[in-house]
């Protein structure tokens, strides 16, 4: 599972054509930077957890888990274009969470859930991989988020794992819709009104995915969040508007 982020938006300071965000960085190495410092924090990490079959896992042993120990990424980050009245809006990101039974503990999610609602965000998105294999294990993870908290709802896309056919598909989708949780598949969504669109692309593993077509119908002036499960997307996002991509993977 991947760090709780916390990203609060103000409008841009330009530089060579990309956004800034407080610490320097251009949009190329933030827009990847999450992923790959996760990555770096979890070689040589195998904390074990253990679970009493109490949870909505039916699991008595957790195997070993590839996890950092958890933490808070507070990132600011400036948008050309953003409306003043959307100045200082945060948002949550929380992602890949592979609710198998053995590779995140309910605890460690519980906590991560509890760190993201004391951040009180205006909006929370989750970027996809909620299961491994297993359709079912939905089920019992969105137990667990629909305790998500923010202004505006809670916003998803799926990953590759929630995806390799249309039957899961459609089954990881209808169980985030029972609980609240909007999933989006080549959808805009519009949580602030026209002022900041929120786009949620299909995973790149999929035909369906096309972030030209999505992205036309949006006016070449508004400022825009792209969810997309695989940081790889950025490659389909070159000729286009993106001027924050949310990814986990």
């Amino acid at each position: 599972m991947s760090p709780v982020v916390s990203i609060r938006l103000s409008e841009a300071s330009r530089r060579g054509g990309g956004f800034l965000t407080d610490n320097g960085m251009d949009e190329g190495q933030w827009r990847f930077c999450f992923n790959r410092e996760f990555k770096a924090s979890m070689r040589g990490r195998s904390p074990t957890f253990g679970d009493n079959g109490s949870s909505p896992v039916d699991r008595t042993v957790m195997l070993p888990a590839l996890t950092a120990p958890l933490k808070t990424e507070r990132v600011a980050v400036t948008i050309e274009q953003l409306p003043l009245a959307l100045h200082g809006t945060t948002v949550a990101q929380l992602s890949d969470f592979h609710f198998d039974g053995y590779s995140l503990s309910p605890s460690l999610l519980e906590t991560a859930i509890a760190q993201c609602n004391r951040l009180a965000p205006d909006l929370v998105v989750l970027t996809g991989d909620f299961i491994t294999r297993n359709p079912s294990d939905i089920d019992a993870l969105t137990a667990y988020l629909q305790h998500l908290r923010s202004r505006l709802g809670v916003y998803a896309v799926l990953g590759n794992h929630d995806s390799p056919s249309a039957r899961v598909r459609r089954r990881v989708q209808q169980a985030l819709a029972a609980v609240e949780v909007i999933p989006l598949w080549n959808d805009i969504a519009y949580p602030w009104g026209d002022r900041l669109p929120l786009v949620g692309l299909a995973d790149i593993s999929s035909p369906d995915c096309q972030p030209e077509l999505l992205l036309a119908q949006l006016p070449t002036s508004t400022p825009r969040l792209v969810l997309a499960h695989n940081p790889d997307t950025m490659d389909k996002l070159r000729s286009s508007r993106a001027d924050l991509v949310l990814s986990g993977h």
